[in-house]
């Protein structure tokens, strides 16, 4: 497949951006234009490997989630249907959580 095509069929939220400006889909290993490798955090976001913190939980890298007691047993870290996570940190300060009423974070 090419980059184009990777990039578009990469599904809302899940491409990841390069520090070079580029964006990635998130089964790149690393970043198409200066090959900056990537690093998976624990809430299942693709980050950049010069970034030492999450675009989405903002956790440190290398960072736990099951040693953490405010993200064990939460259904939009780990959804008990099997869908994936709520792609933001369910703590922001706006509410978000993904229902309807309250779709998208705001924060930032």
């Amino acid at each position: 497949m090419s980059y184009e095509r990777d990039l578009k069929q990469s599904t809302a939220g899940t491409a990841w951006p390069c520090h070079c400006g580029d964006s990635n889909p998130a089964t790149y290993d690393a970043c198409h234009t200066c090959q900056t490798p990537s690093w998976d955090c624990a809430c299942q976001a693709v980050n950049c490997g010069r970034d030492s913190v999450c675009r989405r939980c903002h956790k440190a890298r290398g960072f736990d989630m099951a040693e953490d007691d405010e993200y064990l047993d939460c259904d939009l870290c780990d959804p008990s249907d099997g869908s994936e996570p709520y792609p933001y940190a369910h703590c922001c300060g706006c509410g978000a959580d993904g229902s309807s009423q309250f779709p998208d974070c705001t924060c930032e």
